[in-house]
Order: structure tokens, then C-alpha cells, then sequence
């Protein structure tokens, strides 16, 4: 066979030394072409019609006789971790087919010199139109990858000619391994460890498949159900239409510079996905590639999105509606040929949700116009393809889908999805499966750190307790639970329970609009907070009650009222509730809420099952100590009345924590991505009758190899009586041989340097100003809150400016440091806090806490505290308040001072009420024994492994005379001639009650 050479010197020469230089190249065929080597019957040439970047492509056309386009190149073929994160070595391209080329393949393949034979090769087969792309690893080809290639070549297909354009020819380079998606083209091996496509149950949400729905016909009343859904979805979606600027609209369209065909077909720039762009990162063409996204899909279906809502403000202006539907039907053209059709991957899909909202809503609301130029269903099966929307017919997508981004992002649009199906037996088949999935999912609360809504209320994603991630989950699933709430496909009662409490415990974990920064995330200073989920109060008040017997809910309503009182005129006949007052347990974040009055005081810490921050590189770099033991006081103005401020915080002092105190720079972790954990299990919270609690935790940290200020230990609990907090530590020790341990009552921003501070009866001006005392002592923060330190710890107050770095890499305002580290900040700061030295050993602390008192409450605490503390040891922190009592048990041995329990079987946390007819007992197992295998794949990230028992325990106590069982939860009671002892059966953290008669 004769072959022939088409070869650019000038980039053969280049071309080298990048070679040399081991940096991978994208070829884009605007200027020249690559050093190809094509055999007879095989043409290629620089062609302008179609392109992806740019204005050229290369076209290769074959003559149905076989033959080779061979490029050679070292291609790298091997695997790297790049910044602690596991890449996979890939090839990719843009191709491009007029039409389906009945079945036909072209073959890529892959070897090194001295051979012909590849050692790597793959399939892509051609039945598609318009543009594709690929994202395809190394090491799920067939064949044996070596660790690098001399050359690649494409093998045309014998039997009919045919012909392909290729753009963006990129031989290799590292991605994210767990983000290449394959499609109907390229299908790979599923049970890869080097990627998460693996047989079994699926671990990412990017698995696109269409399945063969079943159409049967369907009722009257069905068909009026499916309709009045429809119709009230489209009602909700242009409740807030407005008149649209028609000129804006045409100048963003005409960007797209769209040409029609002859034969109908359009030409205009490409629209990409965001993420698949990722793989041009760090290379030559990523500036050029970057200012394409300005069409990206997610800029494209906002422009679709206001074409729709125009195109429906415009009922009786034929010429404008006219106008929009032409620009609504090219879009949908140009976004088909761009490859957003059917069997399509785009290479990687990951966070798609985020990007394609809108795209999904448009198409939703132009159903009717798309129908009109046969592309409805063809636009149909797009939008189903891409977010799964039929994936609810498989049997674990229940659990697959219990994940807050699902709901925030692709729940709606996969439900819009399933309406755009033209057929109306199987849009209704398809549409009760749906639902049926998702009241599962809303209502999946499995014990383990998967994503979803727990049975305490709190709401998981990336493995722990999220409210950042929570809000747009809420939004969304409280404005479908209202849609439905009009049909007879009304969501379940157990998805609206569950729901219903994690909306409400919301708002007792945050005051107002503020929750603490203990629960933050990677936001550590969040902004909108509850005001975010304003939508989803009023939704979900007007979906009904669980038990549908009232159209609004009054708990929810009253409760929206509270906090949103501009809605009382969409609220009428009800009320806003008065603040929260009580007691909360959350045994899945390891925290509690107390709440009397206007105010919030949360306790958090961290274990093998919870993390204690998330830290993604320079976000949030500094957060440590994030859940620490801390104990964080909200007043009615949140975060902002608290003291805490971005600018001069010093991210070593959370209140209430208990610290090594270290300058900011030593303060970041070694790995990336951290989410801080130990292997202690001890920590929680127990209550008593939701009125008062106890929190309590083991404190271990890990010891980081080469970190010598890591590894501290403490014991710390915190007993709450009304507006009185006990605050115990214990057990202390540190390894640091340069910095001291610390436990900080708190840190506050100054208002201005005027503003006093008050130690016992002084008021301090001074600033700067610096004290250490060992004498009882009395502090009240700018809050107004006492905090009473007793003579043997030494308390030290300081009034200073204070140097920190800001939570994020760049920030408004805040030049970007050249030297490494996030923008400097700093601002004027009070602080209090013990010192327990260099290198403590069993050291300890204690002070109590008056939340917000007068000025008559807090003499009379002062004169007569009704607190006593029987126990503050390394085995068990006491605590008496008049007749009530916390047990923070940290060893299986009774406490040694008075009291009824004479034996436990195991660690554990108790209160209890006492009277001279009666004992109330409350008692929690902390230990949430998570089944474990569950967790992230990046160093870093919490993963919880298996062996950490059964979840049910089974928990005995044994106490002080004779008893019998009132009521309470399930227990065996069996006596002596002195004693009573009940055993019971203990999981998940829950708090135990009985009450007992003597």
C-alpha cells in the first residue's frame, strides 16, 4: 500500500520541543496540519464549514476500503496524583457527523515505535449527528496501556465511505479520574478501579440511560390529573413573568451569529458544557477556550430561558411571538447539533445540575412550540438522557438520589423532563414512577453518612451535617411538594414528615437568619442564611399538612411568619410563633441547640463519623478548629450581634473550643482536602424533655506525621439549665513544645475601640490592653452575657488588633497577597480565654455561663448558683442544678458522688430529674456506630471504614432502691432487694426517656 505524508515542518519542529518538554498539545487545525500520515483511501484537509473552536476543523473522508490516520507523538499514558488528587491519563477530540453513518466504526488505537500492533485501542461508533466528544482514560481501553505511547493512528471502517470532521485533537493529558463519562458511543469496562463506573450499586449521579417506558391508555381522571399538574408547574414557573427587553434578548442571540441551511439545518458558535472545558486547563488554548463559555450550556438555557417567559408574555403580539419562536427553534438546533442529543456524554458530566436548570425549565415551557416543529420529543429525549430522568425505574435509586444537590438541582428539571414526553400513557407511567421515587428519597433516612435528610432533622452532603448545601435542597422540594399538593399524586405523609422536620429544625439551629459557623462548612461566614429558604417556608406551608387534612400547615405557616412577617398576606388566619424555646438533640452532627428567649447557644464536635470542617485548599484554609468542642451564643442577630466578623479573626479561637493555639500559617493541613476526624467515638448530646441538656465529647486529634502541634486531648461537656451553661474540660494534654492550650470563652469584634469591656465591676477603655488574673473573676461579653471563672483557672483578657487571612482566595476589595496565603485581614478584637500552658497534662477548667441576664438575675446567681459540681475528673463531669443532674460519663464505671446509679454497662450520657416520688431518667449512647465503606475518594476526605459494630447496643444501668417503670421507652426491668436495674436497646444516638416511681 503506497502512503502518502502531509507534514507541516514548521509544526513538526515545534511540535518537537513541546514533546521534549513532556507538555501536552491541543490541536486545533486553525493555522496548519499536524504531521498526519494518512494511507491511500484515506483524505484529510483544513476545513472551514464546521468547527468547534475556532473557525476549522480537520475533515477526514475514506473510501470504504480501510485505512490508517497515524500521528506520532509520545503520548503519556500512566496515571499522576496532581495536588493529592488521582488523575487519569486520557485521550480527547470533537467529532463531528452530518448524519447516522449506519453503524459504521472508526477504531483509535494506540502503540509504540518498532511495532505496528497496538497495544491500546477503541471503538467509537458513528450512528449520530453534529458534534462529540470524548474523555477517554488510558487504562479503560482494551488491551494493556504501556506507561506511554509513540503513536496513534484512527482506522477507518471497510464497507460504505464515509466521512467525519475531528477539532480539539488533544493525545493526552491528566483529568480528574472520577469525572470521564462515557456514552452510547464508547462503552468501557465497569468495574475499573481506577474510575467510579463500577458494576453494582453506582456511586456518582452521572449514568444517563433511556429506557422503554410502557404507554398504556390512560383514565380521564388521569389525563385531568396529569393536566392540572402540568398546568400548575407552568403557573408556578411565570408567576413573576414581566415584560421581557426584546432588544437585550436579540443582542444576546445574535452572538451566536446562528445561519440557516438550505435544507434547514443552522451553523453558529458551539455551545459547550462548563466541565468539559476542564480538560484544557493549564494548557496553551484555555484562555481562547475560556471566552467560548460565554455560550456555554448554562449561558444558553438563561437565554432560552427569557426567550420562553417572552414567548409567553406575548400572547396577542403575533409578530414579536413570531420573532421569539424562530429564536427558540434555532437555539434548540444549534444545542442539538453541539452534541446536547440523545446517547451524548460531553465527555464529563459532573455537577451538570448546576449548569442546565434553566435549559430544562425553557424546554419544559416551550413544549408546545417544539411540538409544533417536530422536536419535542427529539429535545424530549436530550433532557432525559442527560439527568437520568428515567433512572427513577431502577430499583436503589432511592438511595442513589438521597443527595442534596440531586434536590436542589436535578429533581425538578428530571420532573420537567418527563412532561416534555409527547406520548401521554407513557409522560403518566412515567411520571408516578418518578414520584414514587422521590417520596423514597426525601424519606431515605439510612443510618451511615450518605447524603440526605436524617432522622433528627439534619441534612447530609459531602458526608456531614450541610446547611449551605441544605437551602437550595429546600427550595426546590418544598416548591414541588406544593405543585403535587394540587393532584391526586399529593407527595406521601412520610415524605412530608421528613421533610417537614428538617425545614423546621432549620430554624432552631439558627437565630435568626444565622447558623452558627460551627455547621458552616467550607462557608465559615455564611451570608444569607435562613433568609435564603423564604420560598420554602411559604411552599411548604401551602402544600398542606402531612396528613392532608388542612391546605396550610399551621407549624410551618407560623413558623415562616416568625421570620418572614411580610408574609402575612399570603398567610392569612395565622400566626407567628414565639421564638423556640427548648432543647434539640442532633445526634447525626454531634451537636445541640438550647434556646430560651431571643437566643441560641449550639455545642459541636467531631468524631470517627463526623467531620469537623471542610477545607477544599485555600477555602476555608484555616479551619481547624471549626468544631472543636465549640460553644457558639447567637443573639437575635445572628452571627453579626455574636462578634464574629471576617476581618481580624483569629481562626485559632472559636468560642468555646478548646485549642493549641497556633499562628495562622501553621494552621492549614498538609492535604488539600481535609475534613478533620478522630477515631474517638464518645461525643453527643442527650436532653431532658427538650427542656434542658447535656453536650459532651471526647476531644483526641489525630497525630499528623511531621506535625508536632497535633495530637491534643480533653474532655469537655457542657450542662445547660435554662439560662445557665456549666462548661467542664478535663483530662487536658498537649504535645505542642511551642504553643499553649487553650480554651476560649470568646472572641469578639469590637464595635470601636471605645467600647468597654467589664471585668467585676471595672470597666475597660484601654486599647490596647492585656491581663492575665488567677482571681474569681467575672466577665460580660458585648452580648451582655456573665461569664463566672472561679479562682483556680488563670483567665486572660486581651483587647487588640488582630492580623488573620480571609476564608476564601480572593475577596473584593482585598488585593490578593503575592506571597502564599489567602488576602490579609484585620480588625480590633476583645477576647477571653484560659491558658493552660506549654505541653498541659491533666489540666482542667470550669466556668459557667448567664445568658443574657438582668442585672437582678445575674446578683442573685452570683450570691446562690444552685450549682454544684460532684464530679470533674478524667472519668465523669457531674453536674447539679436544684433537683436535676448531668452525667457526662466518659469510662463505663457510676459516678463517684451521690447519686442513684450504682452501674452502667458502658460510656454514656444521662440526666435525670429527681422528687420524693419520682425519677426522671434520660440517657444516650453517643456512640453512633455508622456502618462504615461510606465516604469520599480524595485523601482527605472522610471516609468511614467498616467494623464499628452493630448500630443497636444493648445498654444496661443499674440503680439505688426500688423502682417501677411509669412510662417511657421500651425497657427490661428487673429488681434486687436494693436496687433496680433496666436494660434497653440503644442506636443511633437517640436519648432514651423514663420515668420511674419510687
Amino acid at each position: 500500500m503506497t502512503t502518502a505524508f502531509t507534514i507541516c515542518s514548521v509544526l513538526l519542529l515545534a511540535f518537537t520541543k513541546l514533546s521534549v518538554a513532556n507538555s501536552p498539545i491541543v490541536f486545533d487545525f486553525e493555522n496548519t496540519l499536524p504531521p498526519f500520515e494518512n494511507s491511500e483511501g484515506v483524505d484529510i484537509k483544513r476545513s472551514s464549514i464546521e468547527a468547534v473552536h475556532g473557525h476549522h476543523s480537520l475533515s477526514i473522508q475514506w473510501n470504504g476500503k480501510g485505512g490508517t490516520l497515524k500521528l506520532t507523538h509520545p503520548i503519556e499514558a500512566s496515571n499522576q496524583i496532581i495536588k493529592q488528587r488521582k488523575h487519569a491519563a486520557v485521550f480527547h477530540l470533537w467529532i463531528f457527523s452530518d448524519s447516522p453513518q449506519n453503524h459504521q466504526k472508526l477504531r483509535f488505537e494506540f502503540g509504540r515505535n518498532g511495532s505496528n500492533t497496538p497495544d491500546a485501542w477503541f471503538d467509537y461508533t458513528l450512528n449520530f449527528s453534529g458534534w462529540r466528544t470524548m474523555m477517554v482514560p488510558f487504562n479503560r481501553m482494551q488491551g494493556t496501556p504501556p506507561a506511554q505511547f509513540d503513536w496513534m493512528q484512527i482506522r477507518t471502517p471497510n464497507g460504505k465511505p464515509g466521512k467525519v470532521a475531528i477539532d480539539l485533537l488533544l493525545p493526552s493529558t491528566q483529568f480528574d479520574r472520577r469525572h470521564p463519562s462515557h456514552d452510547q458511543s464508547y462503552q468501557f469496562t465497569k468495574d475499573d478501579p481506577h474510575s467510579r463506573i463500577r458494576e453494582g450499586k453506582p456511586l456518582d449521579l452521572y449514568h444517563q440511560s433511556i429506557r422503554q417506558i410502557p404507554n398504556p391508555p390512560i383514565s380521564p381522571q388521569q389525563s385531568h390529573t396529569l393536566k392540572l399538574l402540568e398546568d400548575t408547574l407552568e403557573a408556578t414557573l411565570l408567576k413573576s413573568n414581566t415584560s421581557p427587553n426584546l432588544q437585550a434578548i436579540r443582542n444576546k442571540y445574535a452572538q451566536y451569529q446562528i445561519t440557516i441551511k438550505p435544507d434547514g439545518s443552522v451553523n453558529g458558535r458551539h455551545i459547550f458544557y462548563l466541565h468539559t472545558t476542564d480538560i484544557y486547563k493549564g494548557l496553551e488554548i484555555e484562555e481562547s477556550i475560556r471566552l467560548e463559555l460565554q455560550y456555554d450550556l448554562k449561558n444558553t438555557g438563561k437565554l432560552l430561558l427569557q426567550l420562553a417567559k417572552a414567548w409567553h408574555f406575548y400572547q396577542a403580539n403575533q409578530s414579536e411571538k413570531q420573532e421569539l419562536a424562530e429564536m427558540i427553534i434555532n437555539l434548540n438546533k444549534l444545542l442539538l447539533k453541539s452534541g446536547w442529543h440523545l446517547g451524548h456524554g460531553q465527555g464529563t458530566l459532573h455537577h451538570f445540575g448546576y449548569s442546565s436548570r434553566e435549559y430544562y425549565t425553557a424546554g419544559f415551557l416551550t413544549r408546545v412550540l417544539l411540538e409544533k416543529h417536530h422536536l419535542r420529543d427529539k429535545v424530549a429525549r436530550s433532557l432525559q438522557w442527560f439527568n437520568d430522568a428515567h433512572y427513577c425505574f431502577a430499583p436503589f435509586a432511592s438511595t442513589h438520589y438521597a443527595n442534596l444537590d440531586y434536590f436542589n438541582t436535578l429533581a425538578k428539571p428530571q420532573l420537567q423532563a418527563i412532561l416534555m414526553t409527547h406520548n401521554e400513557g407513557e409522560r403518566f407511567y412515567a411520571l408516578k414512577q418518578w414520584r414514587t421515587m422521590l417520596c423514597a428519597t426525601i424519606t431515605n433516612d439510612r443510618h451511615g453518612n450518605n447524603g440526605g435528610f436524617k432522622e433528627d432533622g439534619t441534612a447530609f452532603h459531602h458526608w456531614g451535617h450541610y446547611p449551605a448545601y441544605e437551602t437550595g435542597a429546600l427550595n426546590a422540594l418544598a416548591s414541588l411538594f406544593r405543585v403535587f399538593s394540587q393532584t391526586e399524586l399529593r407527595l406521601s405523609e412520610e415524605a412530608y414528615r421528613s421533610f417537614h422536620k428538617a425545614l423546621l429544625s432549620m430554624r432552631v439551629m439558627s437565630n435568626l437568619y444565622s447558623w452558627p459557623r460551627s455547621i458552616s462548612g467550607r462557608h465559615p461566614y455564611p451570608q444569607d442564611g435562613l433568609k435564603a429558604i423564604r420560598s420554602a417556608f411559604l411552599d411548604f406551608a401551602h402544600a398542606g399538612n402531612p396528613d392532608n387534612t388542612l391546605t396550610i400547615d399551621p407549624d410551618v405557616a407560623s413558623a415562616a411568619l416568625r421570620l418572614f412577617p411580610e408574609l402575612k398576606d399570603e398567610l392569612p388566619q395565622c400566626s407567628p410563633e414565639s421564638s423556640p424555646n427548648g432543647h434539640w438533640t442532633f445526634p447525626y452532627a454531634h451537636m445541640n441547640a438550647h434556646r430560651r428567649a431571643d437566643w441560641l447557644a449550639l455545642a459541636r464536635g467531631h468524631s470517627r463519623y463526623v467531620w469537623a470542617s471542610e477545607i477544599y485548599g485555600p477555602v476555608n484554609h484555616y479551619g481547624r478548629y471549626q468544631s472543636h468542642g465549640t460553644l457558639e451564643i447567637l443573639p437575635l442577630d445572628g452571627l453579626a450581634g455574636s462578634g464574629v466578623s471576617e476581618d481580624g479573626w483569629d481562626w485559632s479561637r472559636p468560642p468555646g473550643a478548646t485549642i493549641t493555639h497556633l499562628p495562622i500559617d501553621q494552621l492549614p493541613f498538609e492535604k488539600v482536602i481535609m475534613m478533620p476526624t478522630t477515631e474517638e467515638t464518645f461525643v453527643g448530646s442527650t436532653h431532658l424533655n427538650n427542656t434542658n441538656g447535656l453536650f459532651a465529647m471526647r476531644l483526641r486529634e489525630k497525630v499528623e506525621q511531621g506535625n508536632p502541634n497535633s495530637g491534643l486531648h480533653a474532655l469537655k461537656s457542657y450542662s445547660f439549665f435554662d439560662d445557665t451553661i456549666i462548661c467542664l474540660g478535663s483530662a487536658i494534654s498537649g504535645p505542642s513544645p511551642s504553643y499553649p492550650v487553650e480554651t476560649v470563652l470568646f472572641q469578639q469584634a469590637l464595635p470601636d475601640r471605645k467600647s468597654h469591656t467589664q471585668l467585676n465591676t471595672s470597666q475597660i477603655t484601654k486599647f490596647p490592653y492585656s491581663e492575665t488574673t488567677n482571681a474569681p473573676c467575672e466577665i460580660i461579653d458585648i452580648m451582655g452575657n456573665y461569664y463566672f471563672v472561679p479562682s483556680q483557672d488563670a483567665l486572660n483578657i486581651k483587647r487588640q488588633t488582630q492580623k488573620s487571612r480571609y476564608h476564601y482566595p480572593s475577596r473584593k476589595g482585598y488585593p490578593v497577597s503575592s506571597t502564599q496565603g489567602n488576602p490579609h485581614t484585620q480588625g480590633d478584637y476583645q477576647v477571653a480565654y484560659l491558658n493552660h500552658g506549654i505541653t498541659p497534662t491533666n489540666a482542667k477548667y470550669h466556668y459557667s455561663i448567664l445568658v443574657n441576664p438582668t442585672k437582678e438575675r445575674a446578683n442573685a446567681f452570683r450570691n446562690n448558683s444552685n450549682i454544684k459540681i460532684l464530679q470533674h475528673d478524667d472519668k465523669a463531669h457531674v453536674v447539679q442544678h436544684k433537683q436535676s443532674t448531668t452525667y457526662a460519663l466518659f469510662t463505663p464505671h457510676p459516678p463517684k458522688a451521690k447519686s442513684p446509679i450504682l452501674k452502667i454497662s458502658a460510656p454514656c450520657l444521662i440526666m435525670t430529674h429527681e422528687t420524693d416520688a419520682s425519677l426522671q431518667l434520660n440517657l444516650c449512647d453517643p456512640d453512633l456506630r455508622m456502618p462504615g465503606n461510606e465516604g469520599g475518594m480524595i485523601p482527605g476526605e472522610i471516609f468511614v471504614k467498616p467494623g464499628n459494630g452493630n448500630e443497636q447496643a444493648t445498654f444496661s444501668i443499674t440503680l439505688k432502691g426500688i423502682y417501677s417503670l411509669s412510662q417511657g421507652d421500651a425497657a427490661e426491668i428487673s429488681h434486687t432487694s436494693d436496687t433496680t436495674t433496666l436494660r434497653c436497646t440503644t442506636r443511633r444516638g437517640r436519648t432514651l426517656s423514663w420515668t420511674l416511681n419510687k
